[in-house]
């Protein structure tokens, strides 16, 4: 992957940048699904590899990259969340507010008490952001997604309703015959 993106013409090495090169090992999966069969067997042999590449090598996301996008998508569906968020999706509220709130508590020293108090604080109010953004903002703009203003709704019912101004091919224009408007007009 290291060498495509070099290809590519990507400037800085990707341990600069490790989310990207696994962002296109899950690409790969994604474009080659046919293909790529999904076993608990290779689910494990990509365990083992990731374990032993993050514990053993410096630079693991060479060795346990591909596995680990393999193992992600392998556990996708085998985790008992599919229920989560059906009613109350707080998932968009903790991804848009997620960075500001860690830079919140970076400004405010939180980070100082040791990186278990950093986690504690943010995972303790990233949720609660994302249920403020969701009962606030979202849950509101989805119910109005379908919405249409009166106004709008009987102007277009008077549309309907009308008569076209460019007739259909093969359709008398009002006020013609059928005959009139299907004979040719040239001279």
């Amino acid at each position: 992957m290291s060498s495509f993106l070099a290809l590519c013409g990507w400037r800085r090495p990707p341990q600069d940048h490790p989310e990207t090169e696994l962002f296109l090992y899950g690409s790969v999966l994604y474009l080659y699904r046919d293909r790529i069969p999904v076993s608990t067997a290779a689910a494990a042999l990509c365990l083992v590899t990731v374990l032993a590449g993050g514990f053993t090598m410096k630079n693991a996301g060479m060795v346990a990259g591909p596995p680990l996008a393999y193992l992600c998508i392998w556990l996708g569906p085998r985790l008992p969340f599919q229920r989560v968020g059906r009613r109350h999706d707080l998932s968009y509220g903790i991804y848009v507010f997620a960075f500001p709130l860690q830079q919140l508590l970076a400004v405010y020293g939180v980070h100082r008490h040791g990186l278990v108090a950093y986690y504690a604080s943010f995972l303790a109010l990233a949720p609660l952001a994302g249920a403020a953004s969701w009962f606030l903002v979202e849950r509101r703009a989805l119910a109005l997604k379908n919405w249409t203003p009166r106004w709008l709704e009987r102007r277009a019912a008077r549309r309907a309703t009308r008569p076209a101004m460019i007739p259909v091919q093969g359709q008398p224009v009002q006020g013609q015959s059928s005959a009139a408007s299907s004979a040719p007009t040239g001279t």
